[in-house]
């Protein structure tokens, strides 16, 4: 990722092995439509809410299981051309998940787009990644409470 307005970056730990959290973020939600499928990757349609506004997107994912979900905007949102995102996954010693997100902004229109896109874009897509962050963690770890298959890590001291 490189070029660009850098979002930023974050990072949340959640109660939940990497795997189970991979798999709830790669599910895309309810407010998300599969327009296209192969292998490790997808075209999705997704709906955000922002504020009162209800903004459409339309992006290439990429899958890397268990590790990594790329996210490439196909179509321009109001001053940026384009995004690229990501979610990284990393295991932690007791078994949970940190997840890890970083986000760049293809500005257009010249000068006056980098400064709308800089000044007003980014504050408000860090503030719905940071919301949607702790969605996902939310419904993560409430699906590792019923999970047999990856049941929630122990805690081995405080929690980050």
């Amino acid at each position: 990722m490189d070029g660009g307005i850098r979002l930023a970056q974050q990072r949340i730990y959640v109660h939940a092995a990497p795997e189970l959290v991979y798999q709830y973020v790669s599910s895309l939600g309810p407010d998300a439509r599969v327009i296209e499928r192969g292998e490790n990757e997808l075209v999705a349609e997704f709906v955000t809410r922002v504020g009162r506004w209800r903004v459409r997107t339309l992006e290439r994912v990429g899958l890397e299981p268990s590790e990594r979900i790329t996210y490439e905007q196909l179509r321009p949102v109001v001053s940026a051309q384009g995004a690229e995102e990501e979610f990284i996954f990393h295991r932690l010693a007791n078994g949970g998940c940190e997840l890890h997100y970083r986000g760049l902004l293809h500005p257009r229109w010249g000068p006056a787009g980098w400064a709308l896109t800089r000044w007003l874009l980014k504050p408000l897509w860090d503030s719905v990644i940071r919301r949607h962050m702790q969605e996902l963690k939310a419904g993560a770890e409430a699906r590792a409470l019923r999970s047999r298959m990856f049941p929630q890590p122990r805690p081995q001291g405080p929690l980050p």
